[in-house]
């Protein structure tokens, strides 16, 4: 949870009062979900204080939350209003907290519900808490029920509340809502984060709303949030279908203005935008330009490579590009097959070699062509040539088709 939730912490973990830390110990031994009486009998000896001394009960169900015992706590919490001990928002604070940490969005509704019937009144971070809850499982729909809920109640949303059910309609791809709650945000006043921004921008992402994922990006300086890594990446991955390579690049030059670093995902939507319109000269110079970054291309960033070199029919670069991909497995493989040539020889292995003329003139040589007499060309095997020759391999053990 984020720091503003320590609100409900005070005197309870580092300061909470020692007497029942037997019967917290016992409850933390407890399996996940035991029966009510059971959780009765194990606190029943510390219930009587537990009236006059409300805090400790909150610090028990502190170090339950703490523990992730979001069952047990709720538990806890059904003995002591069994039992007439007073509970207050503190209480079901703490309970909810639990539920979000372990998910358990049904149950946090359920404590929501139960403290209107005890006549308790919500605060923004038992709402909030519970909004987070949904959002875990994307419950959009809930959770937005949730901001309303509070506004209904004049208790106004602030960034969690409203990052929370953003992020719940990013994880169901609802991209309208996420924007609208992030137009909302400003109409009250209430200033977003990265995580805020973000998880809109994702949502844009998630269905190809790249104009307004590329909007949202631009607009975040003016909110006072500066964009990261995953602003810029979520915003260059909605781009990759459009085949707009001029704003792929504009954008990951924007990103190193900035000072932000790209990584192996930064490159690969800018390279897949770069395939979509065959553009190999610069999908070349991004390759270069991850070298000097030090990110290690990956297998889509080789593919998307390739695809830009052959439509542009750069059969070296196409050739130098194979060797990337397969300088772990395919390369390491061939030095052996090298150091070993009788061992390899015996075996009556053959390397093939087949593609596009280029390719295969890259990789071992061209193809030889003779006319016949009735006018046809018969392909021969020709001379070794390309990175196989310069590996050391002969012509007995190579067969290009």
């Amino acid at each position: 949870m984020p720091a503003m939730f320590a609100v409900h912490q005070g005197g309870g973990a580092g300061s909470g009062p020692a007497t029942g830390s037997a019967q917290l110990a016992t409850l933390l031994k407890l399996r996940s979900y035991v029966t009510v009486g059971t959780v009765e009998k194990t606190i029943s000896p510390v219930l009587k204080k537990w009236h006059t001394q409300p805090a400790m009960a909150t610090h028990v169900l502190t170090r339950l939350r703490q523990a992730r015992r979001a069952h047990t706590a709720w538990q806890v919490l059904q003995v002591m209003r069994s039992s007439g001990i007073e509970t207050n928002v503190i209480h079901y604070s703490s309970v909810i907290i639990a539920c979000e940490n372990q998910g358990a969005w049904q149950l946090a509704l359920d404590l929501v519900g139960s403290m209107v019937l005890s006549r308790i009144e919500h605060d923004v971070i038992s709402m909030s808490s519970a909004i987070s809850a949904c959002e875990k499982v994307g419950q959009w729909g809930r959770a937005l029920a949730l901001l309303e809920t509070m506004k209904e109640q004049h208790i106004w949303p602030n960034v969690v509340s409203y990052s929370a059910a953003i992020s719940a309609c990013e994880k169901k791809g609802e991209w309208q809502q996420a924007v609208q709650l992030l137009e909302a945000m400003h109409e009250h006043r209430v200033s977003p984060n990265d995580i805020t921004c973000n998880s809109a921008i994702s949502s844009c992402e998630l269905h190809g709303q790249w104009l307004v994922a590329v909007d949202l990006l631009n607009m975040m300086p003016a909110l006072g949030v500066l964009p990261d890594v995953i602003s810029f990446n979520s915003a260059l991955s909605s781009c990759e279908e459009t085949g707009f390579w001029q704003l792929a690049l504009s954008l990951l030059s924007g990103m190193q203005q900035t000072q932000l670093a790209p990584n192996i995902r930064t490159c690969n939507s800018v390279m897949n935008t770069l395939q979509a319109d065959g553009q190999w000269q610069r999908a070349w110079s991004l390759l270069s330009l991850m070298r000097l970054k030090l990110v290690i291309p990956d297998v889509t960033t080789c593919s998307r490579a390739i695809e830009c070199c052959e439509r542009g029919s750069r059969w070296q670069l196409v050739a130098a590009l194979v060797c990337s991909m397969q300088e772990v497995n395919l390369e390491k493989t061939l030095t052996s097959m090298c150091a070993d040539r009788a061992r390899f020889l015996s075996r009556r292995c053959l390397i093939l070699v087949c593609g596009t003329d280029g390719f295969v003139d890259s990789i071992a040589g061209p193809i030889e062509r003779i006319k016949m007499p009735d006018g046809q060309k018969r392909k021969q095997q020709g001379k070794l040539g390309g990175l196989l020759a310069e590996l050391g391999y002969t012509s007995s053990q190579v067969h290009k088709f």
